[in-house]
């Protein structure tokens, strides 16, 4: 059974992929669905209240709610910053066409270039109406409604909505009643000058507003950088485990490999348990291994596998044999331990 705790961080994973997603299209200038992040943001918000976040500050309900101020930051840069702006000053008018020449100024704020072009605009009759009656060329520019980062993002896209609905196409040739048709779906997508200050309730925009924040606030971009950089660390650490598990697989098999060797040629079958403990632990507990014939062909067989053999106990190979091994129920002398490694 999955709980409240579990849900907000799926909700965070869902969130948090589908901001990676947007900033990727906006590259690959492809197909991109859109996706309902304020529902997504609200069901979040739900699962926050059934955890008592905004009731106590324990460490994960400060992590959450450090959550919600990245995530109010985020999706309000989205909408609110002003991506692009442009300005136009009407050149001349051609009123059998019904078109103006227009010089149009366009800002980039996130490339901070400005381009100049000239184009030829059409208008409608009542627009025309009134501005074919204008002094031209004009003297003074007209500001154009900016471009929110949203959809600056998506403006090179092919953008549909197949995740959120279905869009009504019944009055296409109309702007007003197309609007009308799909206004639903529209407002479940991320709009210019939607504030998330108070989304996630007034509790928690009161805690906000009356706290000191010393933490940076992201935008878009630096917050998806931050993900894609703790990906790449996380997929290290991963990779970085991989190795280890196969290294310690590769290990198991070549403690098998000695263990086959030595058992019971060297060490009797009743200690064989103890000996792969040694192998592993670089120890034996309360108790020493018995080797049977000549030390030096035991050591000739053992020392090429000391690599396998934990030191955490002793850094020594003498401590180590005659800590943990006797031949023939006796104490190895020293010499002989010595003398098999000098033959070595």
């Amino acid at each position: 059974m999955i709980d409240n705790m579990d849900k907000a961080s799926m909700l965070i994973d869902l969130i948090d992929n589908e901001l990676v997603i947007l900033q990727e299209a906006s590259y690959k200038k492809g197909q991109y669905s859109h996706f309902n992040f304020k529902q997504a943001l609200l069901s979040l918000n739900d699962e926050f209240l059934k955890l008592g976040l905004f009731e106590n500050n324990t460490v994960p309900n400060s992590y959450y709610k450090n959550k919600i101020k990245d995530y109010i930051n985020v999706f309000n840069d989205l909408c609110n910053f002003q991506a692009e702006t442009i300005n136009i000053r009407y050149l001349s008018c051609d009123k059998d066409s019904k078109e103006f020449d227009v010089e149009q100024i366009t800002y980039d704020q996130i490339t901070r270039k400005h381009t100049t072009e000239i184009k030829k605009v059409k208008c409608n009759n009542d627009d025309f109406e009134f501005l074919s009656n204008s002094e031209f060329p004009a003297k003074e520019y007209t500001a154009v409604p900016w471009t929110c980062k949203f959809d600056y993002l998506l403006r090179d896209c092919n953008v549909n909505y197949d995740r959120i609905g279905t869009l009504n196409r019944k009055n296409e040739k109309d702007d007003f009643h197309f609007l009308m048709d799909n206004l639903e779906l529209y407002n479940k997508v991320l709009k210019k000058e939607d504030n998330f200050d108070s989304y996630f309730g007034l509790r928690f925009s009161i805690q906000i507003s009356t706290a000191w924040d010393y933490r940076y606030k992201f935008s878009f971009e630096e917050y998806v950088k931050t993900l894609k950089d703790k990906r790449i660390i996380d997929m290290s650490l991963q990779n970085e485990n991989q190795r280890e598990n196969d290294h310690d697989k590769d290990d198991i098999k070549q403690i098998e490999t000695v263990v086959k060797i030595l058992v019971p040629k060297f060490i009797s079958i009743d200690q064989r348990d103890d000996f792969k403990e040694f192998l592993i632990n670089g120890r034996v507990k309360n108790k020493t291994i018995n080797i049977k014939g000549k030390y030096s062909e035991f050591h000739a067989v053992l020392f090429p596998y000391k690599y396998l053999i934990p030191t955490k106990f002793t850094s020594s190979w003498y401590d180590l044999i005659a800590n943990n091994f006797t031949r023939n129920g006796n104490p190895i002398p020293k010499t002989t331990i010595s003398n098999s490694l000098n033959n070595d």
